[in-house]
């Protein structure tokens, strides 16, 4: 009976020895195993590549051609053809101005006119025969030219009291009446072109080395509804401003719907791609009190990288300073994230 108990005391020691040694080896790896596990992340490869833009710039719908129609001769306006929303058509007559003072002055210029030529004839037939001197043939020739300068300065003041229309358009502004004095260069209408629209818009310097002259673009008319319109970009100004650092560009409406009038709201779509540049997701960027920072991924650890940074366009922002091309940077599991931190890496799936 001793001998029984003293073994089983044994056995029961020897069990309780292996278990504390197991759990204690238990205890010591797990720490290890949750360790080596490290932090959860996403992250994302540093691309150099042409980044999309795609901006939406408002402006206001213009005609592509406009002018203000003044009178030349001072009068009363005795007939005022058109008004604001009629269409006319190039050399439409528009306005008449009393002319019958000029109209008088031109009869007597061409009556003194043919007399000028008459007397130049008789002049040179005596000078033939020798009857009159050089001299007069000479003055007479003079006095010719003048009268004939004298009717046609007339002819030309008589086609100035008849206002006509430069262009094919619509009138688009009537500030005057019948009945009106009015002096020389007095604004009487407004004679706009609508077969095409144009509008100036104002983009960042930033885009303005990416935009081409004749590049497509298109435009929704916010009065018109959601419908978007074809339209070219027709020119670009050569110019910044330095105040707001901002350039102007002209997009012209080629066809445009019924009901679009100079005035309108638009709003323009500009995409372009941009030359190559080395960028990052914006969602990777976290800021601090030195600046901008991304962590970088390097032998499975986060380390916390100081960036300067450009232009954002869209989801991505452009990288000056701190990064190179196909780093990797985490863009998603950053609570608790820091510096040197290990890291357990999962690539982040490009959309």
């Amino acid at each position: 009976m001793t001998i029984s108990n003293k073994t089983r005391r044994l056995s029961t020691l020897t069990s309780t020895v292996l278990i504390t040694t197991l759990l204690f080896s238990c205890s010591d790896d797990a720490p290890k195993r949750k360790h080596a596990r490290g932090q959860a992340v996403q992250a994302t490869t540093v691309n150099l590549s042409p980044m999309v833009s795609k901006h939406v710039l408002s402006g206001t719908l213009e005609a592509k051609h406009t002018v203000e129609i003044y009178n030349q001769e001072e009068g009363i306006i005795v007939s005022l053809f058109t008004h604001e929303g009629d269409v006319v058509e190039k050399d439409q007559l528009l306005a008449k101005l009393d002319a019958r003072l000029i109209s008088a002055e031109l009869n007597k210029a061409k009556i003194a006119h043919r007399q000028a030529a008459l007397d130049y004839k008789r002049l040179k037939r005596l000078r033939k025969k020798r009857l009159t001197t050089d001299d007069a043939l000479a003055q007479a020739k003079t006095t010719l030219e003048l009268t004939q300068a004298e009717e046609s300065v007339l002819q030309t003041r008589y086609q100035f009291t008849q206002v006509k229309a430069p262009f094919a358009g619509v009138i688009t502004q009537r500030l005057k009446d019948v009945g009106d004095v009015v002096p020389k260069y007095s604004h009487i209408l407004t004679l706009s072109d609508l077969s095409q629209l144009k509008a100036k818009v104002s983009v960042s310097e930033w885009l303005l080395p990416e935009i081409q002259q004749g590049q497509k673009v298109e435009l929704r008319i916010d009065a018109l509804g959601t419908k978007i319109y074809p339209a070219i970009l027709t020119r670009v100004f050569p110019t910044i401003d330095k105040a707001t650092r901002q350039g102007m560009i002209e997009i012209t409406l080629d066809s445009p719907p019924q009901k679009a009038i100079p005035g309108q709201l638009i709003q323009v779509i500009l995409e372009n791609k941009m030359t190559a540049r080395l960028h990052i997701p914006l969602i990777a960027v976290k800021h601090n009190h030195d600046g901008s920072y991304v962590y970088k991924i390097e032998n499975n650890k986060a380390r916390q990288i100081k960036i300067t940074t450009g232009i954002q366009l869209g989801e991505n922002i452009e990288v000056l300073t701190g990064l190179r091309e196909n780093d990797k940077v985490v863009t998603q599991g950053f609570l608790g994230l820091s510096n040197n931190k290990s890291v357990n890496v999962s690539t982040r799936k490009k959309k």
